[in-house]
């Protein structure tokens, strides 16, 4: 799996090129790279002229590389909006394909160069379905509770001092496993939970006095009120 230095030497390549972005009518041209600022100027297709930080493709290489398949905006939540733009830029990496798992944009990176650098690919129906089919099966993997802090890495470090399995999800959730149970641990801003703490995950119905507290990985999530339990449904 390619490392950011890779990466960034290849969208070097991409300097001067109109790329075509997945979504219709968002297409940029990448205008220069700034390595002492750490951003990528490009210019919007409405002639605007705009910036996005390394940090950005720094976190969708990182998913890429653990999962080989990565929703972006799940990545990038709370980057601000255009979060097309650092996608459009890796999408159109010769090592990188797209496809559409739930209608959602997903970026696949493959083994081999599928395709020339500043073009799009999308997988073809055989691929696209077995690449679906083992995500959404891992996505079915529920935890068996939630930890909602503030505190996220202290948190991770001292589960991982426990003996605890620790994985990125994303930039605000990891999993955990430890003594055998799956746990999830999360920012507040994943979670708008009423308080930080430990809720147990449970998949139904929520009752009529549950609110919504965000989506994580296909599954919307309720706060059952004064229970400090999570109720999961799936999308």
């Amino acid at each position: 799996m390619p490392s950011f230095d890779i990466v960034l030497e290849d969208i070097h390549k991409l300097i001067g090129m109109n790329l075509k972005s997945i979504r219709p009518g968002a297409d940029i041209v990448l205008t220069s790279i700034d390595t002492t600022e750490r951003r990528f100027i490009l210019m919007a297709s409405n002639g605007e002229i705009k910036s996005r930080p390394f940090s950005e493709i720094e976190a969708i290489i990182k998913a890429l590389n653990a999962d080989g398949i990565v929703h972006v905006e799940t990545v990038l939540a709370g980057s601000g909006s255009s979060r097309n733009q650092p996608e459009t830029i890796l999408a159109n990496l010769p090592y990188i394909d797209y496809t559409f798992i739930d209608r959602k944009k997903h970026l696949v990176i493959r083994d081999e160069p599928s395709h020339a650098a500043g073009q799009l690919q999308e997988l073809d129906l055989i691929q696209a379905k077995n690449i679906v089919d083992r995500f959404k099966e891992r996505q079915t993997s529920l935890p068996v509770q939630v930890i909602v802090t503030s505190k996220l890495r202290e948190t991770t470090m001292s589960l991982v001092a426990a003996g605890g399995d620790l994985k990125a999800l994303s930039p605000s959730a990891y999993s955990v496993i430890i003594q055998g149970r799956l746990l999830w641990v999360v920012t507040p801003d994943a979670l708008s939970c009423s308080s930080d703490g430990a809720y147990a995950l449970l998949p139904g119905t929520p009752s009529s006095k549950a609110f919504f507290v965000g989506e994580l990985f296909g599954n919307r999530l309720f706060e059952e009120p004064n229970a400090h339990v999570i109720i999961s449904r799936a999308n």
